[in-house]
């Protein structure tokens, strides 16, 4: 879903992490996140054509991600190609959620900025809902998700959602 000369928001927590690995080395990409384990993993990458934005403020160890008006207002000057949001519940009729209200802010910014978005999230987060809300899943073009679980969700969404769903 990566092409050659994005610029590509990555959410904090663990469901993305993979995804740091997943890069071709000489892709010409650029990487635009709050979070602590991202900016790491990608650091620690030989990855020549690669640029990293961290964008910083308060640290949140419980998020290992950075939060406050900078962020957000960071999030919003930028040209963002893709974001991949991440999501601690994706619930049908509630939406995307998360445990941490700081991260709210930053995944709405991405998800008003981007040109795609996409939602990401393993089967366990399915059906599930946490504290702090942040999108309706219509927000989205695209939810991907794994396993057997994620393809029977996916068969259950209305067309218009299930369509928008890749299971991988």
């Amino acid at each position: 879903m990566i092409e050659e000369g994005d610029t590509v928001f990555v959410d904090c927590g663990t469901t993305l992490m993979p995804f740091c690995a997943l890069l071709p080395r000489e892709m010409n990409v650029t990487i635009v996140t709050y979070a602590l384990n991202v900016a790491n993993a990608f650091s620690q990458r030989d990855m020549p054509n690669m640029r990293l934005v961290v964008l910083g403020g308060l640290y949140y160890a419980a998020s290992d991600s950075f939060g406050g008006q900078d962020v957000t207002t960071a999030i919003r000057r930028l040209g963002i190609n893709k974001a991949l949001i991440s999501a601690a519940g994706v619930h049908a009729e509630k939406g995307a959620s998360c445990f941490h209200f700081h991260e709210v802010a930053p995944k709405q910014a991405a998800i008003e900025h981007a040109e795609r978005r996409i939602l990401v999230a393993d089967e366990s987060k399915l059906d599930v809902m946490r504290a702090a809300f942040f999108a309706e899943l219509s927000d989205f073009d695209t939810l991907l998700t794994s396993g057997d679980p994620g393809r029977t969700w996916r068969d259950r969404m209305p067309a218009e959602v299930g369509a928008k769903i890749d299971v991988v």
